[in-house]
């Protein structure tokens, strides 16, 4: 008989007596299944088993060894293929095989699983976008979907791929899409893939996704500096969400506005451009937060604000948003002050205000955070505090001299302006005497006219029933009018510049 013929027929004999249980002598227990064996057929065909049965092994001795680290399915696979010499290698059971191989030293199959792994993957990488649109995308073990992605130069195709992958592995793969999306170069990606895809994702909209997108569009813009000097501008937004923006002193442009639909809500600047935050829509107080880019004038969400509110104050200052006071109702004042840090994504909730404040102005001088003002459920307040960032706090320094009504306050030389309002006032406050000073007053009044300063002045602009812009010279002690005027004539809820 030839010796192939007769290995044959002794591996099938030795598969009929394990069938048959014929002379077994070990039970090998993968999981919940138990599988009779012979002790001479596995260590005779596997190394490991060999060190097991001949050595003073404890296992040598037992009835049932444990095979605890692989599963039922593979581990009779692995018998079948002791017995036989015969193996099925599928994408949907490689990388198992291939782990239980390791464990029992059968290198010989792990080049095939090796050798098969790299055929798939290739056919995959030189086939993928005939694949996005089947169902063979779902049945992609993530294994192979990462080596897959990695194969892709374009990043924009990665995402896309991403977006897919994980939409057709049903709820089961969302929590897996903020650790894969690592595997995406954003800062790669177009800009306006990012604003009009990857900001559109709804699994971005995490701290960890949010980090990456502000990563991605830091790079962007630092990418695509001009040769020349950025030119500022202002922008300027009425409390009906409407915004403005003037680049030559002379016409303004409407910007286009966001999702977010409320009114009564706080905006500053920031790095990329500015910040809007809260607002209610029917006194119902909204919790969003959105960031406009202004070079991809697009718009990106942040995380919403613990407390929903509307008539806050909102400043930006090393990297984090400051959200103080409002009203989360009309007649519910909010003392409470939250930050949120632009780098982590993350919200945290910082001590009160000594009693719920709406519209307070807020300004910072010298690494030192004021709020002054704004109305309590007493009335319109002269109250002074600073934040102590050391011990969370608030301290209070000495009151306005009078009161300024729906005014607003910018910070200039180390000191702090509070201009404006029903009042026309001017009043200047040193930070290091704890001292004011009552100034010439404004032409107009300015009841909901935001200020700031621009070119070496301050200027106020507009607000309810004008459409003035004013500016001060705090050299010369003197107001004076622009010849621009402002696109609306009533309650404005920021004015700043960005760059353009």
């Amino acid at each position: 008989m030839e010796t192939k013929k007769f290995l044959q027929t002794m591996s099938k004999s030795f598969c009929n007596m394990r069938a048959a249980t014929e002379l077994v002598d070990v039970i090998l227990v993968f999981g919940d299944a138990k599988i009779p064996c012979h002790k001479v057929v596995l260590a005779g065909t596997c190394d490991f088993f060999r060190a097991m049965f001949v050595t003073e092994m404890k296992e040598s001795r037992s009835a049932e060894v444990q095979m605890s680290e692989i599963s039922a399915d593979i581990g009779l696979t692995l018998v079948n293929y002791l017995y036989s010499g015969n193996i099925e290698i599928t994408k949907q059971n490689a990388q198992d095989l291939l782990a239980a191989c390791n464990m029992l030293f059968l290198t010989d199959i792990k080049k095939d699983i090796a050798k098969f792994l790299s055929q798939a993957q290739e056919f995959l990488t030189k086939h993928w976008k005939e694949l996005i649109d089947t169902e063979e995308m779902k049945e992609l073990q993530e294994v192979d979907f990462v080596g897959l992605l990695k194969s892709l130069d374009s990043q924009e195709d990665r995402f896309r791929y991403l977006q897919k992958w994980v939409r057709l592995g049903g709820s089961g793969r969302d929590d897996r899409f903020n650790d894969l999306v690592e595997h995406v170069t954003l800062p790669k990606c177009s800009k306006e893939f990012i604003c009009n895809v990857v900001m559109d994702e709804e699994r971005m909209n995490h701290p960890k996704g949010m980090k990456l997108i502000q990563k991605a569009m830091q790079a962007l813009m630092l990418a695509d500096q001009p040769t020349k000097s950025s030119h500022e501008s202002l922008v300027v937004a009425n409390r009906d969400g409407n915004a403005w923006m003037c680049s030559d002193n002379k016409t303004w442009k409407s910007i286009e506005w966001h999702a977010h639909e409320s009114t009564y809500f706080s905006g500053c600047s920031s790095p990329e451009g500015f910040i809007i935050s809260g607002g209610h829509t029917n006194y119902n107080p909204m919790p969003q937060c959105s960031s406009y880019v202004a070079l991809v004038k697009q718009w990106r969400l942040l995380p919403n604000m613990h407390i929903p509110r509307f008539a806050h104050a909102s400043v930006y200052y090393q990297d984090k948003l400051y959200i103080i006071g409002g009203m989360e109702s009309r007649h519910g004042y909010v003392d409470s002050v939250e930050r949120l840090d632009a780098k982590t994504m993350r919200r945290e909730d910082l001590c009160d205000l000594p009693q719920g404040t709406s519209t307070p102005l807020v300004v910072i001088v010298k690494h030192r955070l004021f709020v002054l003002g704004g109305v309590t459920k007493v009335g319109h307040s002269k109250t002074v505090l600073e934040f102590n960032f050391k011990d969370d706090t608030w301290d209070e320094r000495s009151a306005m001299p009078k009161e300024c009504r729906r005014g607003a306050a910018v910070e200039f030389n180390s000191f702090i302006y509070v201009v404006g309002g029903r009042e026309q006032s001017c009043m200047r406050y040193d930070p290091r005497l704890d001292e004011w000073v009552s100034l010439q007053r404004t032409i107009f009044p300015h009841m909901f006219g935001p200020a700031m300063v621009w070119n070496d002045v301050i200027i106020v602009c507009g607000g309810e029933g004008t459409d003035v812009i004013e500016q001060y010279c705090p050299h010369s002690g003197t107001w004076s009018t622009w010849q621009l005027k402002l696109p609306h004539s009533g309650h404005l809820r920021f004015l700043l510049k960005i760059k353009s």
